[in-house]
């Protein structure tokens, strides 16, 4: 056990006799500058030492054996000049060590026997690290006053102001040094320290330059023959170095040149060593150093700290700058609007949205209050000003979703609004942006305005396809429930009557077949709905699979899977290839054809004709009939759910077909529409799909006739199912 304690024991003594060396060392060169008229020296750095010492500690161990080390050097060291001297030696720098040790300890609210950690990164700092120096040379002067006498056999009225202001100076301006070189390499990372506080090209160019004026400036102010009144000049660089550079950098340069004036004055050179009294020359030169010191750490922490905050404000600035830009793209994100009006009614704030849901003048940059431009409510009523949303939230209101309607000033187009608001309270002052165009000019101007009181925060939601969309859900289920209902009830009443017969003795059989074929076919009519409102569904959610794929071997499968009856003669040239959901597509073809096939005069022979042609990325293609046609109110209407055109009123049908048409259309990013046909006869259906990217269409002149057994279906009757396919035509 005690090879394994005893290294650990002697690192803990390491640090203690290295410093107990190192004080020796400077006790030895402060006693080279003791006037041997007092007895005391011009300069103290053992105070400092001593003070630094008695700082090291961090424990109550550690903290105890630095004092016991400290008194029993300085007793053992002037133990020659006797024990009375020697006693009271040791506990004068005991208790100034001490003392300092204490009041750091209060001002940075820890222990007294713990990590005081001493600091000096800011003016207050230096200040408790003076008060703790005067204060901690006050009480030693108590031991070291009789000290002295016991040292030089003379005491007079002047000793204990000498005593004190020696020892004060000598650890202010060593602690101080230290303690600020600590702090520059503790910020660093245990690296070099930087010379300046904010990073600066040629800092050691402009170091060395202030160096060397000190140097002249003191070799005039200490150097001359005849002792000129100029010892302010040496302040000049000293307030040079405050401001440009590190703590650390002033402190030291306050401390070399303290040194090198306390040698200079021992010579018997400068403005100080004329002064026949040796106290007055002694305490005029220790409070020349320290006000120097002073004055250069002052004005270096003043930097640093204007530097520290410049850095936090950039930091903060930065900061805020990259918050505003993030808030600011996500609200250019946002689809619904978003806009702030102050209590003036003016808008601060609105994206992109807001400006297109709201409108905006005719160079489309200053935006209008979405909500003001409401003209009536969803139901109709006229929306007044003060009961729009943006007025209410002003007035501190929490403002529900609410539907409004805004026409447009250019256009008249109808757009509904889901419009909701919220009281923000938020004193500050806005810029408000406006770009009236004055003289020309083209770029928004802007003026700053304080807006008090609150603000309302706008959200806006374009609503219209919702709310069509619901009124269509309505009509939709109105219309189920009526072509549902009436099978149905044909289905329950030919049934009943069936049983009827059957339980009158069993009926003309003639007559009991007839109502199972009515109810067959009334069956029939609610399967053909079912499977169209399926395929509508389908047509609008399904999950797409794009896939390239040759249309011309998609006709010609449907037109082959196509059982209609008679014949129909389908004609296509060389369609090209599509990239496009294989099931959609089938069932567009299909119920194009189909519908093509079914609405033609009685009597007539169907014919249909596919061609295509390359639109940029899209191709576009046409399917072209000879039937009864759509009138020319109608074709707008023809692709809109259950509609059916007043020329096909006697043909059977769901007025599902071309509604599923445009959904398989819109969901391949394409558009549809009706033509009349060519010469006025039949229907042209033209219709756009994405082009296949690596291969283009290659439309011919010629066609591929089909005269196939497509039975035309007879009056009453729909088409019939797709062969070896999910999906029907519908009409």
């Amino acid at each position: 056990m005690s090879d394994d304690v005893s290294p650990k024991r002697r690192s803990d003594w390491a640090a203690p006799l290295g410093w107990a060396a190192l004080y020796l060392a400077v006790i030895a060169l402060g006693r080279l500058v003791v006037l041997s008229e007092t007895g005391l020296a011009l300069f103290w750095p053992a105070a400092g030492v001593a003070t630094l010492w008695l700082l090291r500690g961090t424990t109550r161990r550690e903290v105890l054996l630095d004092g016991a080390l400290v008194a029993a050097v300085t007793g053992l060291y002037f133990a020659p000049a006797g024990p009375l001297a020697a006693v009271l030696l040791a506990g004068a720098n005991l208790a100034q060590a001490s003392v300092v040790r204490l009041v750091l300890a209060h001002g940075a609210r820890r222990p007294v026997l713990g990590d005081i950690g001493p600091s000096l990164g800011r003016p207050t700092d230096l200040l408790r690290l003076a008060y703790a120096a005067g204060a901690a040379a006050v009480v030693g002067s108590l031991l070291g006053t009789p000290a002295s006498w016991a040292l030089t056999g003379d005491l007079s009225w002047s000793t204990a102001p000498a005593w004190v202001v020696r020892n004060a100076c000598g650890t202010y301006v060593v602690a101080a040094t230290v303690i600020a070189l600590r702090e520059a390499r503790r910020e660093r990372g245990g690296e070099r320290p930087a010379l300046t506080a904010e990073p600066r090209r040629r800092a050691g160019a402009e170091l060395a330059l202030a160096v060397l004026a000190t140097a002249a400036l003191g070799s005039l102010v200490f150097g001359a023959d005849a002792q000129l009144p100029v010892t302010y000049l040496v302040l000049a660089t000293s307030a040079w170095i405050g401001n440009r550079f590190a703590p650390w950098v002033g402190a030291l340069h306050s401390l070399g040149f303290g040194t090198a004036a306390v040698v200079v004055t021992l010579l018997g050179w400068g403005p100080f060593a004329v002064l026949a009294d040796p106290t007055t020359r002694a305490v005029g030169l220790q409070v020349f150093v320290a006000v120097t010191t002073s004055l250069v750490l002052l004005l270096a922490l003043g930097a640093g700290e204007r530097a520290a905050l410049t850095h936090r404000l950039r930091r903060s600035e930065s900061r805020a700058t990259s918050r505003a830009a993030l808030l600011d793209a996500v609200t250019e994100a946002m689809s619904d609007g978003l806009c702030v009006s102050d209590s003036r009614g003016r808008v601060v704030l609105a994206n992109s949205a807001a400006a297109e849901l709201g409108g905006a003048d005719a160079s489309g940059r200053h935006v209008h209050d979405p909500a003001a431009v409401a003209q009536s409510r969803i139901d109709g009523r006229p929306a007044q000003a003060d009961d729009l949303p943006h007025a209410r939230a002003l007035r501190g209101e929490s403002v529900a979703p609410t539907d409004v309607v805004r026409l447009d000033p250019d256009t008249g187009a109808e757009r509904v609004l889901s419009v909701s608001a919220v009281p923000l309270d938020h004193d500050t002052v806005v810029e408000v942006v406006d770009s009236r165009d004055a003289g020309g000019a083209t770029g928004p101007t802007s003026a700053t305005d304080a807006t008090a009181g609150p603000l309302a925060v706008v959200l806006l939601r374009d609503v219209t396809r919702e709310r069509a969309d619901g009124r269509v859900l309505a009509s939709f289920a109105g219309v189920v429930a009526h072509d549902l209902k009436n099978p149905l009830t044909t289905v329950l009443s030919w049934a009943e009557m069936a049983r009827d017969e059957l339980d009158a003795g069993g009926g003309d059989p003639t007559t009991v077949r007839a109502h199972l074929d009515r109810l067959e076919g009334a069956a029939g009519r609610m399967e053909r709905l079912i499977d169209d409102l399926l395929a509508y569904t389908l047509a609008g959610s399904a999950a797409l699979r794009p896939t390239g794929l040759d249309l011309d071997a998609v006709v010609d499968e449907v037109t082959r899977d196509l059982g209609l009856g008679g014949h129909v003669v389908v004609e296509h040239e060389h369609l090209g290839r599509v990239r496009a959901d294989e099931l959609l597509t089938r069932q567009l073809v299909a119920n194009l054809v189909s519908n093509a096939a079914k609405y033609v005069a009685p009597g007539v022979v169907p014919r249909v004709r596919i061609s295509s042609c390359e639109r940029g990325d899209r191709l576009e293609v046409r399917v072209t009939d000879n039937g009864v046609g759509i009138d020319r109110n109608d074709r707008g209407r023809v692709f809109e759910s259950f509609f059916r055109s007043a020329a096909t009123g006697d043909y059977p049908g769901t007025g599902l077909g071309l509604a599923i048409c445009q959904r398989a259309v819109d969901r391949h990013g394409g558009q549809i529409s009706a033509l009349e046909g060519p010469g006025g006869v039949g229907t042209t259906i033209v219709l756009t799909l994405p082009l296949e990217p690596a291969a283009s269409p290659s439309p011919g002149s010629e066609f591929i006739t089909l005269a196939a057994a497509l039975p035309v279906e007879a009056p009453g009757e729909g088409p019939g199912p797709l062969a070896g396919s999910p999906l029907r035509p519908t009409d």
